[in-house]
């Protein structure tokens, strides 16, 4: 039988600063999640009066949506990227079958 050898990629545990800046990201996309909802639920339950006012509240509740999707695509970018940059290190344990 030969002795082979399989090499086992496993990485080491975040760092305190890195599990802070996981958190943060999490944190972040719950909060965005419930913005973008509470939003739309505040449009959704406004009286409207006539056809403009139906056009304004259109037209404001498509800024702000937009402003929010924004601000929530560029957070996550920033944060995704320190979470990647602060994950463990990687290392390769070696098993022989």
């Amino acid at each position: 039988m030969s002795n082979d050898k399989i090499l086992i990629e496993d990485r080491e545990s975040r760092s305190f600063f890195g599990k802070i800046i996981k958190w943060i990201f999490i944190i972040f996309n719950i909060l965005m999640l419930l913005w973008a909802v509470g939003g739309t639920s505040d449009v959704a339950q406004m009286d409207i009066n006539d056809e403009y006012e139906a056009a304004g509240q259109a037209i404001g509740y498509a800024i702000g949506i937009s402003i929010i999707f924004s601000m929530w695509a560029f957070g996550s970018v920033f944060l995704g990227i320190m979470v990647f940059f602060t994950r463990g290190k990687k290392r390769y344990i070696e098993k022989s079958e």
